[in-house]
């Protein structure tokens, strides 16, 4: 599993299963800047950055469950709430 790389800057809260909302500038960010930002859900916390593709590196009590690809962030919370909920 690809974990996220330790010198990506926090740029927060990009994403959030609570009101399944995505912060409208967090792609053009994440595109241009290293930059990794946070992504809550009830069942996991994700971080989230671009190299090539988008990228979602998902924690689930501590331990790193997963590492989920996507071409967009819509794209990343469709898979990650598919697969870890939609809370």
């Amino acid at each position: 599993m690809e974990a996220r790389p330790d010198e990506l800057e926090d740029y927060g809260d990009v994403m959030s299963n609570f009101d399944h909302t995505i912060r409208v500038d967090a792609e053009r960010y994440l595109k241009t800047h290293k930059a990794y930002g946070n992504y809550a859900g009830w069942n996991f916390y994700g971080e989230v950055w671009f190299d090539e593709k988008f990228k979602c590196q998902v924690d689930q009590y501590c331990r790193h469950s997963a590492t989920i690809y996507g071409d967009s962030l819509a794209q990343i919370m469709e898979k990650v709430s598919s697969q870890f909920g939609t809370d």
